[in-house]
């Protein structure tokens, strides 16, 4: 699985309800390919992150026409500007994303060479701790083979999700 990740900041976090809306009723469902969507918000920084799946990344780079015009459904002040489109694979996905509420992003950034080492560790010493209460719900990393780029764990606290 691939993960297609679109930054945004300089939203008008007063409109974040009706672009949540707005994206359940006319978003990446339109986009061919895509297989699910995980949408972040920030409502006090005017942030958000757009992850879409894909089974491949072929099928993202012939996707990016649906993402252009999707993004004229939205009006600037309501997406914010995008300020990055990254492309990862999926090393984990874990968890029940319907019962996490927030989302916690943790940014790690090393050597190519220790991906599969670094997912093994979060895997055996992050996952195993989310049986405890306050602990995570679901787990997810995209990794590149470049760069081990990003971590999210997603926990049981107050948020808006798509």
């Amino acid at each position: 699985m691939y993960a297609r990740v679109a930054c945004f900041e300089g939203r008008d976090s007063s409109l974040t309800d009706e672009l949540v809306k707005r994206v359940r009723d006319q978003g990446p469902g339109s986009v061919p390919d895509a297989k699910g969507f995980l949408g972040l918000f920030d409502r006090e920084r005017g942030t958000a992150v757009g992850i879409t799946f894909f089974d491949s990344e072929e099928a993202i780079r012939n996707s990016q026409r649906a993402f252009e015009e999707m993004a004229q459904n939205f009006p600037a002040e309501m997406r914010g500007r995008r300020t990055s489109v990254d492309v990862s694979e999926v090393m984990i996905f874990d968890g029940d994303t319907e019962r996490a509420q927030a989302a916690r992003v943790s940014t790690l950034e090393g050597s190519p060479d220790s991906i599969d080492k670094s997912v093994d560790k979060f895997q055996s010493e992050t996952l195993r701790s989310r049986d405890r209460p306050t602990a995570s719900t679901t787990a997810s990393a995209r990794c590149s083979r470049r760069r081990c780029r990003r971590f999210a764990r997603c926990q049981g606290t107050s948020a808006q999700s798509v």
